[in-house]
């Protein structure tokens, strides 16, 4: 009974790890054939069957597809029969029996497995089932079918040949008898003989089932808990916080999601190491898990990344004293071979009902709470709000137009006038970039630089803003006004940009503009960033003759060694 169980568990996970491979994945293509012809449950998807360039055609196989054709070639191979049912089917190969039904409704009432020795055509098998609990990744193929996150949409019912393992048992007690007959026959040596034989078998045995138990349960540790802190890892969190919810709509209870990353983690793995690196991230999870309650969920995500899950949550404020509580906490200084080490906490917070319905809705919106209290300094937390999703609703819209700006020359250059107060004469200009949205109207570049930052559109923007201002110039000194300069404000990742001298010796070259009518601003945080390579650039521009000045001045630190 305890193999039949064991090879039943072994089948059904097997069969839940087919289907959660698949269905992360969104589906699987294979070559279309009499075996796989294309399945009549994924019509809805419009790319349900491709042609390859080479003309071969494949079909989307869903995680249940594969999982029956498997079974099907299990039954073949070892006789091991197994069926994905339902109570509401969506095929009608699908239906349960009555064994099945009975199992079924057990899990309805709250049962976690069911299983039998049954009796089918004539041959009796150990007949095993537990259910499928429908996550996000079956929503692709079931939510039309009126499930949802959390409902049991049915199981898996696995039947295990009980002859086989019946044989096995009646050969051990035929080798037992004749060796009695033996022993009986031979005398006390040849009984100690066979005696000392049978123990070595039974203990080699027990110690095969033994380590085949202590695989399955690392197996079963390694897919669901993080190896370097011991906490539940991503898969284990969003089962917790799946489950979570569904307690918190029942009870009508409050729930709160923390995600929290830990501020400057990268200068400590870069200065001292991977190794003190992950001593450190062990040290802050044993302070998380110390901050918390029994009942709360800490997982890491991966990284320096965590999360927290907080149940039967009184109001927001609650969650906030929390917050507070891990960043002090984490804040204290650790102490790695008489180094003392400090790291901070950013902490976004989303709370269910208010901020999601849903797992990851929740995770979503704390992700991006965690974001905001990275932007505010670091070192705090942030609550997912209403007027941050408009902001990032608008965010998304910017940054989808980015790509697309300069084709359809949608950016705008305004130039601010430089005076010589005893002259009072124009002596130059600086270039200020706006961008005419055709939905958002004059979008500042405050709104969209940093975006372009992130994407890479800031290079070719750069680019484009450099030579503007270099043939306006060049066109006003042509109509008679001579001596004008212009000031163009470099990004720091142009800056970086390891072609940016010969870029902007190549657009003079290309509007005639001369290099002593350019000036190129930089802030002084950028020239912190690396000091020494920035100084090295900056010569390179100075010798085509191009002007430099600061922006920003007193905000970067800098020293006078490299002010001069």
């Amino acid at each position: 009974m305890q193999l039949a169980h064991g090879q039943a568990v072994a089948s059904f996970e097997k069969d839940v790890l087919y289907r959660l491979w698949v269905a992360d994945r969104g589906g699987v293509y294979v070559p279309a054939d009499e075996k796989t012809p294309p399945s009549p449950y994924l019509s809805h998807i419009k790319e349900r069957d491709i042609t390859t360039p080479g003309g071969k055609r494949l079909t989307l196989v869903n995680g249940a597809y594969m999982t029956r054709q498997v079974h099907e070639l299990g039954r073949q191979i070892f006789e091991t029969k197994a069926h994905i049912t339902s109570l509401k089917p969506i095929r009608e190969a699908n239906a349960p029996d009555p064994w099945e039904r009975q199992a079924l409704e057990s899990f309805a009432r709250g049962s976690k497995e069911f299983s039998s020795i049954e009796e089918m055509k004539g041959k009796h098998y150990y007949r095993f089932m537990r259910p499928l609990i429908t996550d996000e990744k079956c929503l692709k193929c079931h939510a039309k079918h009126g499930y949802k996150v959390g409902d049991i949409r049915g199981g898996i019912s696995v039947s295990i040949p009980m002859e086989p393992l019946w044989a096995a048992g009646r050969g051990s007690i035929v080798a037992i008898s004749v060796g009695h007959f033996v022993l009986w026959g031979l005398g006390l040596a040849t009984l100690f003989g066979l005696s000392r034989r049978l123990r070595a078998q039974m203990a080699q045995r027990e110690h095969a089932e033994n380590e085949l138990g202590e695989s399955e349960r690392r197996l079963d540790y390694l897919a669901n808990y993080d190896s370097l802190t011991h906490l539940p890892n991503r898969a284990l969190f969003h089962d917790r916080l799946v489950q979570a919810l569904l307690r918190a709509r029942r009870s009508k209870k409050m729930l709160a999601l923390l995600f929290i990353d830990l501020d400057h983690f990268k200068n400590i793995n870069d200065s001292l190491g991977h190794a003190k690196g992950d001593l450190l991230i062990q040290a802050v999870a044993a302070r998380l898990a110390g901050c918390m309650r029994e009942d709360d969920t800490v997982a890491r995500l991966g990284g320096d990344e965590f999360a927290v899950i907080m149940e039967n949550v009184e109001d927001a404020s609650g969650a906030g004293a929390i917050a507070r509580k891990i960043i002090q906490t984490v804040s204290s200084p650790v102490h790695l071979d008489d180094r003392e080490l400090y790291v901070g906490a950013s902490i976004g917070i989303s709370l269910y009902p208010t901020d999601g319905m849903d797992a990851g809705m929740l995770v979503m919106n704390a992700d991006t709470a965690m974001y905001l209290a990275k932007e505010r300094g670091r070192g705090n937390y942030q609550f997912f709000t209403g007027e941050l999703n408009s902001k990032l609703e608008r965010n998304l819209v910017l940054e989808n137009g980015l790509h697309s700006v300069l084709e359809r020359n949608e950016l705008v250059l305004y130039f601010q006038p430089k005076m010589d107060i005893h002259s009072r004469r124009v002596i130059g200009s600086e270039a200020l970039l706006r961008w005419q949205h055709p939905e958002l109207g004059m979008i500042p570049p405050l709104d969209f630089v940093p975006l372009a930052e992130t994407n890479g559109m800031i290079v070719p923007i750069g680019e484009w803003v450099l030579r503007a201002a270099c043939l306006q110039n060049k066109a006003w000194q042509d109509a008679g006004h001579p001596g004008l300069s212009v000031a163009v404000n470099l990004s720091a990742r142009q800056l970086r940009q390891p072609d940016l001298v010969a870029t902007v010796g190549a657009i003079l070259k290309e509007t005639g503009l001369t290099a002593d009518s350019l000036e190129l601003e930089i802030t002084e945080s950028m020239m912190m960033e690396n000091p020494e390579a920035c100084i090295e650039k900056l010569k390179l521009i100075r010798a085509l003759g191009v002007g430099i000045s600061i922006d920003d001045f007193g905000t970067g630190h800098s020293s006078l060694r490299y002010l001069t």
